[in-house]
C-alpha cells in the first residue's frame, strides 16, 4: 500500500502542473480575449455612440477573464443606457440586471444586504408565466446563505423553492449548477456522502450537456469532499482530471482555488518540493486578482450609484422637512438646550474625574500586565496543540522538533510531519516552556531528548540536531 501511494506521488511530480510557473499573467490565459476587447473598443469613435450591445459584449468579455471591475462598469453603463434608451428586450434586461448582480457579488467586500439589481429583476419577474428568473432569484439567496453556518437551514429552505419550479424540472443545465451549490452545502454540514452523490449528478448533467466550466467545479469540489475525509490521493485525481479539462472562463480564479487545494494536501502529507511548486503558482494567480489594483472602475461605479441613491433620499427628505419647518426647529433648540445643560454638567465633574481617572488608568495597566502574562502562560499549559496557518493541528506531546528551511518550517512529529510557512521567532511564542531554541534553525522538546554531546543533542528519533554555544538546558 505505501509503494503504491509512494508511485501515486512520484507520478504527480512530473505531471499534476499543465501550468507553465514561469509564465503566470494575464495575457499567458487571455491573449485572445484581451485582442477582442481592444478590437472592440477601436469601434468606438465617442461615448454617445456605443450601444447598449457593444458595451454587454466587452462586459461580458470582462467578466469571463476575472476583470470584475472592468466588467461591471461596462455592465452598469449598459444598464444606465437603458433607462432612457430601452434598444434591448424585457427578456435580455433581466439578463442585464442577473449579470449584473452576479458580476457585483463576486467582488470582496460586497454587502449581500444590498441585493439592489437582483432585487430588482425579482420584481419584474413576479407575474412571468415562466418562473426561470424566480429559480434563479432563489439560486442566488441559496448561495448568500452557505457562506455562514447558522443560515444553513435558510439555505435549504431556498433549495426546496428552486425543486418546486418548473424551470429546474425542464432546464439540465440550470439543474446542473444548483445541484452543484447544494453539494456544497451538503459538505458544510459534513453529509460527506450525500454530498458526492449530488456532486457525481451535477457531473453527470455538465457532461451531458458539455458544460466543461461545472464539469471543473464538480471535479474540484469532489477534491475537497476528500480532503476533508482525509483521502488525499483520491482527491489529488479529482484536481487532475479539473486541470486536464479546457476551461473556457473565469481561468485565473478556477486555477487559484484549484492550486491552493493542491498545496493544502501536499502540505499535510509532507511533500515539501510539491508543496513549494503548488504555493509559487497559487502566489503568481493570486498577485493578478489583486483588488487594490484591479477594483477601482467598480468602486468608482458603484460609489457613483449610491450616491444617486443618496440624493433621491435627500431630496425626499428635504420636502418632507420644508413641511415641517416649524416642528423640526423647536425639536432643535430642545436638542440644542440639552446639549448645553449637560455641557455645564460635565464641566462640573471634570476636574474630579479626571483625577480619579489618572489614579485608575495607573492601576489598571498594572493589572492588564499581570493578567496578560497570567493568560499567556495559563494558555500554554491549557492547549494541548498549535493551530498552524495552513489550519492544521499539531499536538505538543508529539511534536519532536521544528527545522527552519527557507521561509518554511518544517515540523517533526510521531506521526506526520508538517511544512508551513513561517518563522521561529513566531512559532516559539505558541510553545510551552519545554520548547526552546537550541539553535538559529531550531526549536526543540526537552521531552524527546535521547541524549547530549558536546555540540549536539540527540533527539529520542535518532536525529542528530546541533546547539549554539551558548546554549544550555
Amino acid at each position: 500500500m505505501k509503494n503504491y501511494i509512494f508511485l501515486i506521488f512520484f507520478f504527480h511530480s512530473f505531471l499534476f502542473s499543465q501550468i507553465d510557473k514561469d509564465s503566470v499573467s494575464y495575457n499567458y490565459f487571455y491573449k485572445n480575449e484581451i485582442q477582442k476587447i481592444v478590437a472592440l473598443k477601436k469601434q468606438f469613435t465617442t461615448a454617445s455612440s456605443v450601444t447598449t450591445q457593444q458595451l454587454l459584449k466587452i462586459a461580458e468579455l470582462y467578466r469571463d477573464i476575472n476583470i470584475e471591475d472592468s466588467a461591471y462598469a461596462n455592465y452598469y453603463k449598459a444598464y444606465e443606457k437603458e433607462q432612457t434608451d430601452k434598444t434591448i428586450s424585457e427578456e435580455e434586461y433581466k439578463q442585464l440586471l442577473y449579470d449584473i448582480h452576479y458580476v457585483e457579488s463576486s467582488k470582496n467586500y460586497y454587502h449581500k444586504d444590498r441585493r439592489f439589481f437582483l432585487n430588482q429583476l425579482y420584481s419584474l419577474s413576479q407575474e412571468d408565466k415562466s418562473d426561470k428568473w424566480r429559480s434563479y432569484y432563489y439560486l442566488e439567496l441559496a448561495k448568500d446563505h452557505l457562506v455562514d453556518s447558522l443560515q444553513f437551514p435558510e439555505a435549504e429552505k431556498e433549495f426546496e423553492k428552486i425543486f418546486q419550479t418548473e424551470y429546474y424540472q425542464k432546464q439540465e443545465n440550470f439543474q446542473a449548477k444548483t445541484l452543484l451549490a447544494y453539494g456544497y452545502l451538503k459538505n458544510q454540514q459534513q453529509n460527506y456522502k450525500e454530498a458526492t452523490a449530488i456532486f457525481q449528478k451535477s457531473l453527470y448533467l455538465s457532461r451531458k450537456i458539455a458544460d466543461i466550466q461545472n464539469q471543473f467545479y464538480n471535479y474540484l469540489n469532489l477534491a475537497v469532499n476528500d480532503v476533508d475525509q482525509s483521502r488525499y490521493s483520491e482527491a489529488l485525481e479529482y484536481l487532475d482530471k479539473a486541470e486536464a479539462l479546457p476551461i473556457p472562463k473565469y481561468k485565473v480564479k478556477s486555477y487559484r482555488l484549484l492550486y491552493f487545494k493542491r498545496k493544502e494536501i501536499y502540505s499535510v502529507l509532507g511533500d515539501s518540493a510539491l508543496f513549494r511548486k503548488s504555493d509559487l503558482i497559487f502566489t503568481k494567480l493570486d498577485s493578478l486578482l489583486d483588488d487594490f489594483r484591479k477594483n477601482s472602475n467598480f468602486y468608482e461605479i458603484d460609489s457613483k450609484f449610491q450616491l444617486k441613491e443618496k440624493q433621491r433620499e435627500l431630496s425626499s427628505l428635504e420636502t418632507k422637512f420644508n413641511k415641517n419647518r416649524v416642528v423640526y426647529s423647536i425639536l432643535l433648540f430642545l436638542v440644542f438646550l440639552l446639549a448645553f445643560y449637560s455641557f455645564l454638567r460635565w464641566k462640573k465633574v471634570d476636574a474630579k474625574k479626571r483625577k480619579i481617572l489618572q489614579e485608575k488608568t495607573a492601576i489598571e495597566h498594572r493589572h492588564t500586565t499581570t493578567v496578560e502574562e497570567l493568560e499567556k502562560v495559563k494558555q500554554l499549559v491549557i492547549e494541548d496543540h498549535i493551530t498552524l496557518k495552513n489550519k492544521a493541528k499539531v499536538y505538543l506531546n508529539e511534536l519532536i522538533y521544528i527545522k527552519s528551511e527557507d521561509h518554511y518550517l518544517q515540523l517533526v512529529t510521531t506521526g506526520k510531519n508538517q511544512f508551513v510557512r513561517g518563522k521561529l521567532s513566531e512559532i516559539i511564542q505558541q510553545l510551552p516552556p519545554n520548547f526552546v531554541k537550541c539553535h538559529r534553525s531550531y526549536i526543540i522538546n526537552k521531552n524527546f531528548i535521547g541524549q547530549m554531546n558536546k555540540t549536539s543533542v540527540v533527539m529520542t528519533d535518532k536525529t542528530e540536531i546541533p546547539f549554539s554555544r551558548n546554549f544550555k538546558l
